[in-house]
C-alpha cells in the first residue's frame, strides 16, 4: 500500500514537471488537469486506506527512468497501477478498488488528451 501510493505521488510530481516544461498549450492543460485530479484522488485513497488499515508510512520515490515524452511516463505509471492494484489492495476492499478505478480513469483521460489533442 505504501509503495503504491508513493508511486501515485511520483506520477503526480512528474506530470507537474512535464506541465511546466512543455511548449504545447494542450499538453500543458492536460497535464495540469491530470496532476490536480491525481493529487486529490491519491489523497482520498491514502485516507480511505488509513481508515481501513491504519496509518501509512509512505516513502519518497524518485524516478529512475528517462522518458522522451510525458505520454510514455503516464502510460508507464498506469501500467504499474494496473499491475499492482490487487497486490496492494484486496479485491474485497471495494471502496479502495473503486477509488483506484477513478485513478485509472484519470490516467486514461490524460492519455487520450496527450495522444489526440495537439
Amino acid at each position: 500500500m505504501n509503495e503504491f501510493i508513493a508511486t501515485l505521488f511520483l506520477a503526480r510530481e512528474l506530470a507537474h514537471r512535464y506541465h511546466l516544461s512543455t511548449k504545447s498549450y494542450s499538453q500543458h492543460k492536460a497535464l495540469q488537469n491530470f496532476y490536480e485530479d491525481l493529487l486529490d484522488l491519491t489523497d482520498d485513497l491514502a485516507e480511505i486506506t488509513q481508515g481501513a488499515h491504519g496509518l501509512l508510512d509512505i516513502p519518497i520515490l524518485t524516478e529512475k527512468k528517462t522518458y522522451k515524452e510525458p505520454l510514455y511516463c503516464i502510460a508507464d505509471k498506469l501500467q504499474y497501477v494496473e499491475t499492482n492494484r490487487y497486490k496492494a489492495y484486496s479485491k474485497n476492499d471495494t471502496a479502495l478498488q473503486n477509488k483506484i478505478d477513478e485513478i485509472v480513469a484519470t490516467f486514461l483521460t490524460v492519455i487520450y488528451k496527450l495522444e489526440n489533442l495537439k
